[in-house]
């Protein structure tokens, strides 16, 4: 059980990465193996295990949405700073038209 859970705090790790490198189609992936994988040693392992397993599926599913929605805000962050880099270089723009 020790190996199996070693993987799957390896692909932890590596959705934690795909996060942070913004590439949410890989993110996604993992965490679909991740979770696939979780379900199937919950399957195959013994009652402590499934218990173990099941608290360890309960927090990274939180922590897998806490990123997500930290993703997300990033993400409208830098939409505002474009859309306010556009009004900015359009009022430019026109100003440099009038004179």
């Amino acid at each position: 059980m020790s190996t199996a859970v070693d993987q799957l705090t390896t692909i932890r790790l590596q959705i934690e990465q795909a996060f942070n490198e913004e590439d949410l189609e890989r993110a996604n992936a993992l965490t679909d193996q991740l979770f696939s994988q979780l379900q199937q040693l919950a399957a195959e392992g013994s009652n402590e295990d499934k218990a173990q397993l099941a608290a360890m599926a309960a927090d990274w599913q939180g922590w897998v949405m806490q990123s997500l929605q930290t993703f997300q805000r990033k993400k409208r962050e830098i939409q505002g700073e474009l859309a306010s880099r556009n009004q900015t270089k359009k009022a430019v723009s026109a100003y440099e038209a009038a004179f």
